[in-house]
């Protein structure tokens, strides 16, 4: 089975040889990198797979969730590769390199066609608009300002802890009940987060009151240190899903009239991307120096306000401390590559370790308290001889692991179905605008799971079960009192 698959892949390869000629390209110098036949492979594989979504987009209804979540894949796993290659020089087997990039292409290609074809069952892109113009403004900015204030409360009572409350509770002594209950507000708060963002490119809210602005303000930089602690969301993830989903909403907002002028909004994000990627691995590690870390979480607001400028300015010389964070973690396709390289040699599977693992870590420690909790990265690391080390660890990796090469389709299979559920909740289930907020922030929190696990998604399956729960609850109690109060009075 192994020298069938690098037959395949060395047929390829020859292909492309003849095809084009490479002569010389491996050895072309350059302080920041060589442009060789590796890059230009990534740079074809990622250029079709945009130009198709694209394609599906503007022409077919492919959903702008989904969208948002292809052109995320395409993001982390091609164009950040290509950053990681540049200023790396690290050296693959040519075969297991096209193999891997041809299992992520596949993978973008099976949920574009399934998506496209489901469309219907999928929330609209005008759906979805219309359910955030129709949500009140001054709820969405309550939520926000109500999970600011409950994160700053336990900020100051718990120090760092506080942004990861349920992994460090015990440690500082915080309370089961308030870390899980600081863990939930972060759906509604997300979502009412991205609502906002996306009604003020909408146009809906003409004015820019300092209040509101200071709120949103306040409100991103307490979610980027929330995920710079706790890495549930990713400081690239989120600023890099922001600024797709300002791409498409601007996109719907000119009615996919203007093709040329939305072409030029989304060939300009690319090199956007790639400076906010180069700058933020210069200054990833910042906030961990000893000295800001203890201005940010010691000092008084002078010193809070000095030490976040200095964890946003790149340290040292720019291009060691890039050349360290990229060694560090070079991007998910590393660690894809790792494991497709393993298994076309020995034909291996890990036989279910992760899901088992996985559904084992998020179940509540009141349930069972003395689970073992082991997350992705110790598996991949002892599996597949990686480092161990925080590993840029993607579900597509992770099903690859366990399924083989039928891992792509499963994991298009595993995303549409929560893109489906979440449509379907959000279109048939209460009105009430905390659910809507919160059924919102999971669809987006889900559209960028280009760098999770598993457990991520089991967390929010678990939690949203809770919320259904809960609102269930409230929502006959609340039935409960309106039909007594309407009930008339007879003696």
């Amino acid at each position: 089975m192994n020298i069938r698959f690098r037959m395949i892949i060395s047929f390829s390869e020859v292909a492309i040889r003849d095809t084009y000629d490479f002569t010389g390209v491996n050895d072309l110098e350059g302080e920041a990198g060589k442009v060789n036949m590796e890059i230009l492979i990534v740079i074809l594989f990622g250029v079709v797979g945009l130009l198709l979504v694209w394609y599906l987009f503007l022409w077919k209804s492919l959903n702008m969730i989904v969208t948002s979540h292809i052109i995320m894949f395409i993001a982390f796993f091609y164009f950040y590769q290509i950053i990681s290659m540049l200023v790396i020089r690290t050296k693959y087997d040519i075969d297991i390199f096209i193999l891997s990039n041809l299992v992520v292409f596949l993978y973008i290609l099976s949920l574009s066609l399934l998506a496209s074809h489901f469309h219907r069952h999928i929330i609209r892109n005008q759906q979805l608009m219309n359910f955030m113009m129709g949500v009140d403004e001054r709820f969405i900015l309550l939520f926000i300002a109500v999970w600011i204030l409950c994160k700053g409360f336990l900020i100051t009572r718990y120090g760092e802890a506080a942004f990861q409350a349920l992994a460090r509770r015990e440690e500082v002594g915080m309370g089961y009940l308030i870390a899980s209950i600081d863990s939930l507000l972060m759906y509604p708060a997300f979502g009412s987060f991205v609502i906002y963002f996306c009604t003020r490119i909408l146009g809906k809210r003409h004015h820019k009151r300092f209040f509101e602005l200071l709120l949103l303000v306040t409100a991103l930089i307490f979610f980027i240190f929330s995920v710079v602690f706790s890495l549930d969301l990713g400081v690239r993830r989120v600023i890099t899903f922001l600024l797709i989903i300002y791409v498409l909403t601007m996109i719907h907002r000119m009615q996919y009239r203007n093709i040329l002028k939305a072409t030029v909004y989304v060939v300009g994000l690319i090199p956007l991307l790639f400076v906010f990627y180069m700058y933020y691995q210069s200054i990833r590690w910042n906030v961990y120096d000893p000295n800001i870390n203890s201005m940010l979480l010691y000092g008084n607001v002078r010193q809070v306000i000095k030490g976040i400028g200095l964890s946003l300015i790149p340290q040292n010389q720019f291009k060691s401390g890039l050349v360290m964070n990229v060694e560090e973690r070079k991007g998910p396709f590393s660690v894809l590559h790792q494991v497709i390289m393993k298994q076309v040699d020995k034909g291996e599977t890990t036989k279910g370790k992760f899901i088992a693992q996985s559904a084992n870590n998020v179940v509540p420690a009141f349930v069972s308290k003395e689970k073992i909790t082991i997350n992705a990265d110790e598996i991949l690391s002892s599996v597949y001889d990686l480092p161990p080390i925080d590993l840029p660890t993607s579900i597509l990796a992770i099903l690859q692991s366990e399924c083989f090469f039928f891992g792509f389709i499963i994991t298009s299979l595993l995303f549409l179905g929560l893109f489906l559920l979440y449509s379907k909740l959000l279109l048939f289930l209460p009105t009430s605008v905390l659910f809507r907020a919160t059924v919102i922030g999971l669809l987006f929190k889900t559209a960028y799971f280009a760098e999770s696990s598993l457990d991520v998604i089991f967390v929010d399956i678990r939690n949203l079960i809770f919320i259904c729960a809960v609102s269930f609850i409230l929502f006959q109690i609340r039935d409960s009192i309106s039909a007594s109060v309407k009930k008339p009075y007879t003696s």
